[in-house]
């Protein structure tokens, strides 16, 4: 059999060992990933530059927010690539009620169009969209942060997380399902414009920093599952990030799991009893393509005895990549 990159990654979804494991890389392109913004394209050129076997689309990490009236500086960035918030949607718990259903939105349009050309300008590869999951939503919604010990870049709201989710749990589970019901409208679009799955981010809410195991039980993944059922028959991979990202708890979602395998408290790429597990790339060290090469080789040796897909353990930082590191990733 000749394989394909689009076999490879069909082949890892359903828990099989293709040829070599697929490989991909992803981070933000400050320059395109606003309305208008050539994102589509930078991102199908940077895929056929470097050969990647499938796409992980890499919207700005503000979209989600931006939906229910978040602001932000376009062009403001701190290191972390995240724009600077100048405006929160939610400042007072009364403000949940306002979080409403929004299949119109202009933002949600946007990365539907972005998802279609970009399957359009690169149709040989499996396209994968990005989806931060309701709670996250909420959370940046409110002007919170969900990554523990990193605060805010700009302006916070005046909720801590333990009121917007205990001053009434009524309303919070009301906007809870408004994100959702969102959500699942937008992603049935997406299946419209021939997207191949989801890279759904839970980001840094499982940290006991964040939120406790009932919390996330109460508030989050209800939610989550039922959004992971939308995407039935499609690829779902599951991203924890940070710190005590607790990969473990995720495993019976039967999704692919992706986290830091390189932080405090997390397992390592063999150690995680997942169905397909992803990473093996340390994100934060593209600067040293000796190390990433090793790294790449130690994952892709894996991916000959169970599923793996080789990829960074988050986005690479802007400041981080180089065509030496990207290189160094390539099988």
């Amino acid at each position: 059999m000749s394989w394909t990159s689009r076999d490879r990654f069909a082949a890892v979804i359903a828990g099989e060992i293709p040829d070599r494991a697929p490989v991909t890389a992803w981070g933000h392109h400050r320059d395109s990933e606003y309305p208008g913004g050539p994102l589509a394209q930078w991102t199908a050129d940077f895929a056929h530059r470097w050969e990647w076997d499938w796409i992980k689309v890499n919207p700005r990490a503000t979209y989600y927010a931006e939906i229910w009236g978040n602001q932000y500086r376009t062009g403001d960035y701190e290191v972390r690539d995240i724009p600077r918030q100048t405006g929160v949607a939610i400042d007072a718990v009364a403000d949940l009620a306002a979080v409403g259903v929004r299949s119109d939105s202009p933002v949600l349009t946007e990365q539907v169009q972005l998802v279609a050309d970009t399957v359009r300008l690169a149709p040989e590869l499996p396209v994968i969209q990005t989806l931060f999951s309701p709670l996250s939503t909420l959370i940046q919604a409110a002007g919170l942060s969900y990554y523990a010990g990193k605060p805010v870049f700009g302006a916070t709201g005046d909720l801590d997380l333990a009121t917007l989710l205990g001053g009434d749990p009524g309303l919070t589970h009301r906007a809870l399902r408004a994100i959702t019901d969102t959500y699942l409208g937008y992603l049935g679009r997406l299946r419209g414009v021939g997207v191949a799955g989801l890279f759904y981010a839970v980001t840094g809410t499982l940290n006991p920093q964040i939120t406790s195991e009932a919390d996330f039980v109460g508030f989050s993944e209800p939610y989550d599952l039922e959004i992971l059922e939308e995407m039935s028959g499609l690829a779902t991979i599951v991203h924890t990030c940070g710190e005590h990202s607790r990969a473990e708890r995720l495993t019976h979602w039967g999704a692919a799991i992706s986290w830091d395998q390189f932080l405090p408290g997390n397992p390592g790429l063999a150690e995680l009893a997942a169905p397909v597990v992803v990473g093996g790339v340390d994100h934060r060290r593209f600067t040293e393509p000796e190390v990433i090469a090793a790294q790449s080789r130690d994952a892709a040796e894996l991916g000959r005895t169970r599923p793996v897909l080789v990829a960074p353990t988050c986005s690479i930082l802007s400041s981080q990549v180089t065509d030496a590191g990207l290189s160094a990733l390539r099988p």
